[in-house]
């Protein structure tokens, strides 16, 4: 298996290269940078979702599983693309968002027109059924005029929740899953994987006791946050259902299954989504908390390995949800990312780099009129979302602003300039790539 101690590097497709002038990075953009991805040395690529979407959650709103959206390319670029990355010796993983869909897609349409087999594809309610709440804020429950009832969304109301106690829906995730397998992708991201199931009594959730921390420890005080979320995610019935998904892995070579895991009982779920039979890995929010206190890494990987040390996990410290590891953990202290970054890349597993990561970028502090992130948008000013960490990358001193600002402490430290800088952050984390490989 290829994944064990394998280092991945994570593209935000948005933000990485833009290679028709768009604004909009895109999959030949990707290509195009396939030379530098492979000079880092890392295994691997894990690319945010490409798919055909109104964009309302940049992409994690999916309305054709089977298509490109056009500002990404087309089916031919994708095909192109795992060509390219196969030759350059890279294994290609995709992210899929199955939770939930956009609310344009076409499943969602026939199911709030009650087309027969369509009824039950996502979770209807006549009334509102308990006080779940949303992630973005509000009430988790949304009326739709056409149906005349309530539906389930764990995130915008754009995206409402599948259900997946229907064995079809089960069966449209595994097809999907099939489709791109067979064009050659050598694994799936699994999006917010611990979601999927909710409980069919629908059962309010239980205050969360005082002073107990968050889902992923998040700073972010929101009604979501004062609940402990037992009955809308980590339902054991998800556990069978990943079982589906491994026995339809195996049925292909080196087939890679990674999940992402926001949860109350984050190390927990992860021992159980990756015990024998189900998925290869699982990364959880425990490592990308606001909160580091020393020690911390080396108590979350005990955790992890403290009932099987031949387990596999993945860890990052950074990715599109948080705020950078050199301004949230080294309070834009380089020197002292450097140290994280040494500790990262000696964790046993899988590891995860997220694009700029490699560079010691910091967070960007963007002005209210730049930020489109819906949830930042929710619930600024206390908490400014997400688009902090996902500015472009400064490939150099002339690159303009794309859908996002280019941060202008990024473009002083750009990778054309730290390419030949043989002290920069970008060569230190390369070497220390290498040395991951020789142990």
């Amino acid at each position: 298996m290829w994944w064990d101690q394998a280092t991945l590097y994570q593209v935000y497709i948005r933000s990485f290269h833009d290679s028709n002038g768009d604004g909009i990075g895109d999959l030949n953009g990707i290509k195009e940078k396939l030379p530098y991805i492979k000079d880092l040395g890392v295994d691997g690529i894990w690319i945010t979702p490409f798919f055909s979407s109104p964009g309302k959650d940049f992409g994690y709103d999916i309305s054709d599983y089977r298509a490109v959206d056009p500002i990404f390319g087309d089916l031919k670029d994708f095909k192109d693309l795992v060509s390219a990355t196969h030759q350059f010796g890279l294994k290609l993983i995709i992210d899929q968002a199955f939770s939930h869909t956009s609310d344009q897609h076409e499943w969602f349409q026939k199911s709030r027109r009650r087309e027969p087999g369509y009824e039950d594809y996502y979770i209807w309610c006549d009334e509102v059924p308990n006080n779940w709440q949303s992630i973005f804020g509000g009430n988790a429950w949304e009326f739709d005029e056409l149906r005349g009832q309530y539906y389930m969304h764990n995130f915008l109301k754009e995206q409402p929740d599948l259900n997946f106690h229907n064995i079809k829906v089960q069966t449209e995730i595994l097809d999907i899953m099939k489709y791109w397998l067979d064009l050659g992708v050598d694994g799936f991201r699994l999006d917010v994987c611990n979601f999927y199931f909710h409980s069919q009594g629908l059962e309010d959730n239980p205050p969360r006791p005082k002073n107990s921390k968050p889902t992923g420890g998040s700073i972010l005080d929101s009604p979501y946050q004062h609940q402990l979320h037992i009955f809308d995610k980590d339902r054991p019935e998800n556990l069978e259902f990943l079982k589906r998904m491994r026995n339809l892995a195996d049925q292909y070579q080196d087939i890679f299954l990674m999940a992402e895991i926001a949860s109350d009982n984050q190390p927990e779920v992860v021992k159980q989504y990756t015990s024998p039979g189900h998925l290869h890995s699982a990364y959880s929010f425990e490592l990308l908390v606001d909160n580091y206190y020393p020690g911390m890494i080396d108590e979350k990987v005990s955790e992890i390995f403290s009932d099987n040390e031949h387990r596999i996990p993945s860890w990052s410290l950074s990715n599109h949800d948080v705020v950078r590891t050199a301004t949230r953990f080294a309070n834009n202290d380089l020197e002292l990312a450097r140290k994280f970054m040494q500790k990262l890349l000696s964790l046993k597993g899988v590891v995860i780099l997220y694009q700029g990561e490699e560079l010691g970028f910091t967070e960007s502090d963007l002005a209210y009129e730049d930020l489109v992130d819906p949830y930042g948008l929710a619930f600024y000013p206390k908490f400014k979302g997400r688009d902090g960490c996902r500015t472009p990358i400064a490939w150099n001193d002339k690159d303009k602003a794309m859908w996002l600002p280019i941060d202008s402490n990024h473009i002083k430290n750009n990778v054309e300039k730290q390419t030949k800088d043989p002290h920069s952050f970008l060569n230190f984390t390369k070497d220390l790539i290498r040395q991951r490989k020789i142990r």
